[in-house]
């Protein structure tokens, strides 16, 4: 009847990475259209224009890209050099526990250059009806590090090691990774970059972390990752298996992990003040101070670190600690107090 919403579907056939478009037709005028990837029935809804309607189907198919994508483990290092395997999956697939972070790597690869322009996530849904929020999944770029060669041109900071006063070494900013890290580029620092451009033949691995959280009922989540490039769009299918297991939180956690702390101008026996050295701010307790410290405690957080190791000498001298000619210590516990607040 005319007005009246009608459905029509359709079965797909093949998987379209690349994206077919199927147009509804009555005559010329166009009744319905979606794009599709993946095998299986789609469904066009429209609204009844008359009772003599005689409709027809169009697919268009978009230009094949070079993309090659493909799915490998979080915990892989990626070479910018590697190409697509043979024997890939294109899907995530993660077994994940309630209050639980995995993660996995997409990797694209070209023979021209691209541009990565963003990566969407849809909420990862159960068939009972239960949510995990698109909130609850991010994405990083892999970015490469090599080890600098260390010269005297170098400007560097002067470490004192504390035994009788002799002085270990210089440390430099680009010696964040040990010596044996070699000195090509290599996998490691995560970008908080919302977009990357992909140089011709270079493999540039994204990381989408997932996080359940507490209270999530136990059962199989699916989702996708849309990735907008500059040629193409690229859906990945998500699934998480959640179990109906619990990671406690970590301040109920008998096992303590964590890790040196420099933030305040002290690493045990090094003066070494990172955020001056590789943010580039000389003065503590300003609003970009806060923010890199923030930053550095939800990571914390995140990697279920529960014991922070605190240089309190320090935040005493910050606050306006004295000692006076007779030993007298007059105490300022305004700047520790500040810290304990911020982390805790």
């Amino acid at each position: 009847m005319e007005g009246e919403q009608v459905i029509v579907s359709l079965y797909n056939k093949k998987d379209t990475a690349n994206g077919d478009t199927v147009t509804l037709k009555n005559g010329n005028n166009v009744m319905a259209t979606k794009n599709i990837f993946t095998k299986g029935t789609v469904d066009l809804t429209f609204t009844m224009p008359n009772e003599n309607v005689v409709l027809t189907v169009d697919v268009e198919g978009k230009d094949a890209t070079n993309i090659s994508y493909w799915v490998e483990d979080a915990l892989n290092k990626i070479q910018s050099d590697k190409e697509k395997p043979q024997t890939t999956t294109q899907a995530i697939v993660l077994d994940m526990a309630k209050n639980d972070y995995e993660g996995s790597q997409i990797a694209l690869r070209d023979s021209a250059d691209f541009t990565i322009n963003g990566i969407t996530f849809n909420d990862l849904r159960s068939s009972d009806g239960n949510i995990i929020a698109s909130n609850n999944i991010i994405y990083n770029f892999v970015d490469y590090k090599a080890l600098a060669p260390v010269s005297d041109s170098v400007k560097g900071e002067v470490l004192d090691n504390g035994l009788n006063g002799n002085i270990s070494e210089v440390f430099r900013p680009e010696q964040l990774y040990p010596k044996g890290f070699g000195t090509t580029n290599q996998p490691d620092p995560l970008s908080n970059d919302s977009s990357r451009s992909v140089v011709n033949d270079t493999t540039q691995p994204i990381l989408i972390t997932v996080y359940v959280p507490e209270g999530t009922p136990a059962g199989t989540y699916t989702s996708n990752a849309t990735i907008n490039t500059s040629k193409e769009v690229i859906n990945v299918p998500i699934t998480v298996h959640v179990y109906d297991v619990e990671i406690p939180k970590i301040k109920d956690s008998d096992f303590t992990v964590y890790n040196w702390a420099s933030e305040l101008g002290f690493s045990f026996q090094f003066t070494l003040d990172s955020p001056k050295i590789y943010y580039g701010l000389d003065e503590r307790y300003t609003q970009d101070w806060w923010k890199v410290i923030d930053s550095w405690t939800d990571s914390m957080i995140a990697h279920r670190q529960n014991m922070y190791l605190l240089n309190t000498p320090q935040l005493l001298k910050d606050g306006g600690t004295t000692i006076a000619e007779d030993g007298t210590v007059t105490f300022n516990w305004s700047r520790f107090d500040e810290f304990i607040q911020k982390i805790n």
